[in-house]
Formats: structure tokens, C-alpha cells, sequence
């Protein structure tokens, strides 16, 4: 890590600088997608020339390049051997919030895969979206490998399973109509969490998360993609 006193990042101050209503307005999703580089590169930066023996990911809206203003920093630290890396780890995190990055972690092992496609589809699917920020690149390939190692027909099967009986709660909770008055936007039915779910499905039909493209947010490059599969009609995929 960086030695010395470290630089403080303010990041309600980067709000304005990334976020200027006029620019919101014509591209919101562009801003987020340079929101989300910043806050990769930041925490990379604090890496400085140590190197590390784990890999650390992004997670959630940060790994799809879609960073809100006021959106959590989810990230994943990816370890062989979390046990031995741990003292590492931990002074990693610590830099990171010693800049005012508050970040929030988890540590997984490439066990954990099998782990959770077995035991938490949940916590599974969470795995599904990751992008490489910085540290020991070959973990993280390792991790990918693994990843589309163990997506069988039938956890391919349990998984949609486990996405359409989501859908069915999440829509009796927050409402199943499209043409609700005052929508959930993330949760009601035609909402953002829909949209994301068909990302999901995407990357179960391909057995790999998607590898980013440097310009394009993950939603922009799925719908790229179906545009050039055409898994459905065009017309259907102009109306995402």
C-alpha cells in the first residue's frame, strides 16, 4: 500500500463534477459509467506498487459500471487462500477507508463457488457479476474458470427456477402492473431489477459473466449483444 499520509478523497465532492444536471438529463448512464471508472481507479490507486496475492473485484451497480451518486461500493476480494492473506487483506481494506474510500467487502475463495451453487442461489447469482479492479490478475482468471465450470444444465435449470420465484415475490410485493401510478422503479414490474434479470439469464444461457468493454456500461453491452443474437425479436429488444 501507499506509505506515507494518505491523500483523502471527498466523494460527495465528486458528485458535481460527474453528476451536472444538464449532463444527468442527456446521459445519465454515461455518468455513472464515469462515475464507476473513477472509483475503480482510485481504489487501484491505493494498491500503489505492493503487490498483492489476492484479486479484488468489483461488485453489484459498480461492477456494471452503473454507479449511482449515493450507491454502496461493493467489492470482492477473491483469495486462494484467505487464511494466509489475511493480514493483507485487512491492511488493504484499511487503506481504502483510511482514503475515504468506504467501501463494502466480502472475501470469497474459489471453493465458494460450488459452495453457494449448491447451497445459496442467492448468493450465487451476486458471483455472476464481477470486474477485475486490481491485484493478481491469474486469481482472477482462475475465479472465471471456475465460475463456468460448474453451470450444469441443472444449475442453469435451478437458478431460472430460483429467478422467476423472485420475480413472482418481488411482484406481489411491490406490484405486478406496468401501468402502475406510482412505481417502484427498481422493484415493481418493469422496473430496473427486470431489466437486470434478463442480464442474468443472458449470462446463464453463455456460462461466463460478461467481460467488460472499455465505453460501454454492462447494460449497453448486453443490449449490443442481443442485437447482434437476435435470441428474440428486434422489436422486442428496441423496447428495452
Amino acid at each position: 500500500m501507499n506509505s506515507g499520509d494518505p491523500e483523502k478523497y471527498n466523494l460527495k465532492g465528486f458528485i458535481p463534477e460527474f453528476f451536472p444536471l444538464e449532463e444527468v438529463i442527456k446521459n445519465g448512464l454515461g455518468c455513472s459509467y464515469r462515475y464507476s471508472l473513477e472509483i475503480e481507479r482510485l481504489i487501484s490507486t491505493v494498491q500503489g506498487s505492493t503487490d498483492l496475492d489476492f484479486a479484488v473485484v468489483s461488485g453489484g451497480s459498480l461492477a456494471r459500471r452503473e454507479l449511482a451518486p449515493w450507491s454502496d461500493i461493493d467489492i470482492t476480494i477473491i483469495s486462494i487462500d484467505s487464511r494466509n492473506d489475511a493480514d493483507q487483506i485487512s491492511s488493504f481494506i484499511t487503506a481504502l477507508w483510511d482514503v475515504g474510500l468506504e467501501v463494502s467487502h466480502t472475501v470469497k475463495e474459489l471453493s465458494d463457488i460450488q459452495k453457494y451453487s449448491d447451497s445459496d442461489l442467492h448468493v450465487f447469482t451476486s458471483l455472476l457479476e464481477t470486474s477485475f479492479i486490481c491485484g493478481n490478475f491469474e486469481v482472477y482468471e482462475k475465479w472465471l474458470q471456475t465460475l463456468k465450470s460448474v453451470f450444469t444444465v441443472d444449475l442453469k435449470m435451478n437458478l431460472f427456477g430460483e429467478f422467476v420465484e423472485d420475480m413472482k415475490n418481488r411482484y406481489e410485493k411491490h406490484g405486478s402492473s406496468s401501468k402502475m401510478i406510482e412505481p417502484n422503479v427498481k422493484l415493481s414490474n418493469g422496473g430496473l431489477r427486470d431489466f437486470q434479470l434478463l442480464q442474468w439469464i443472458y449470462i446463464l444461457a453463455n456460462a461466463q459473466p460478461f467481460v467488460q468493454i472499455d465505453g460501454l456500461s454492462q447494460s449497453e453491452h448486453f443490449i449490443n449483444s442481443i442485437f447482434e443474437e437476435k435470441p428474440f425479436p428486434v422489436n422486442e429488444i428496441a423496447r428495452l
